[in-house]
């Protein structure tokens, strides 16, 4: 993960912990200088690429590249300002680009290597433990997902660098893909409008783009940001303010921005 977009995360986890009630002395705190653990020497070279906070842990889970210290995915306790190594991901040589949370399940994806396919590895006691329990799309390479309930079940939506959006409800049973997508198969990331579950934004390797229905279909945006055509690096959505997103990009020359949208 780049400075940018960890400062972006930064400033985003930090605003929501702002918007919520007067701090209780017996519940866990945001550690108070994100910046000092990062930096850390035990977490090798910090090749941290997607990273969550587990406050009933008091811990923050990393997504690694293969160059950091032990395995792909890290957990960080901020009390003790450890790092704890994740004894169940056996995946020393396996870049996780992306890590997400629904509810107290957590979901990590993998990129395949020369050997090995991609994988998404999950989490139903908050990090505890991992295993690979959803089957992926033939010759998938994953980089990002997102997730949603849709009645008793859960959707996953996962976004490939090699073969574009795939939805199931099945834990991979099944994968659909919308009917109008995205120009680029090189997807990067995810976000969801925190008003409406049903609006979405992904980035691609090409700029933008939109879908109003759920993920169904897809039409770019890129204009509207008054760009050419840039590698999207990361878009968060405000985590209490509805319509309100944040775009890292980088163009040609390999110069980062950062844009904003209050209107989605």
């Amino acid at each position: 993960m780049k400075q940018s977009t960890i400062l972006v995360l930064a400033v985003l986890l930090l605003a929501s912990w702002g918007c919520q009630e007067p701090v209780d002395e017996n519940k866990p705190v945001w550690p108070p200088d994100l910046g000092e653990w990062l930096n850390m020497e035990s977490a090798g070279h910090n090749e941290i690429r997607d990273m969550i906070l587990i406050p009933e842990k008091e811990v923050i889970i990393a997504a690694c590249a293969p160059e950091t210290f032990g395995t792909g995915l890290r957990t960080f306790n901020y009390k003790s300002s450890e790092w704890i190594e994740t004894s169940s991901v056996n995946s020393v040589n396996h870049i996780f680009p992306n890590i997400d949370r629904f509810g107290d399940s957590i979901y990590a994806t993998q990129f395949m290597n020369q050997n090995e396919p991609g994988s998404i590895w999950v989490s139903h006691d908050l990090g505890e433990t991992w295993a690979e329990t959803v089957t992926l799309p033939e010759q998938a390479d994953p980089r990002c997902l997102i997730l949603r309930k849709q009645g008793e079940q859960t959707e996953i939506m996962l976004g490939t660098v090699n073969r574009g959006i795939f939805i199931t409800t099945d834990n991979g049973e099944n994968w659909t893909q919308p009917s109008k997508t995205t120009d680029d198969p090189g997807i990067q990331c995810f976000a969801r409008n925190t008003g409406n579950q049903d609006h979405l934004l992904v980035g691609t390797r090409q700029g933008v783009c939109e879908s109003k229905d759920g993920g169904k279909t897809w039409e770019p945006v890129t204009s509207r940001l008054d760009m050419e055509k840039f590698l999207v690096v990361d878009i968060e959505a405000h985590p209490h303010v509805a319509d309100e997103f944040y775009c890292i990009y980088r163009n040609s020359i390999g110069k980062a921005f950062v844009k904003r949208s209050t209107d989605g």
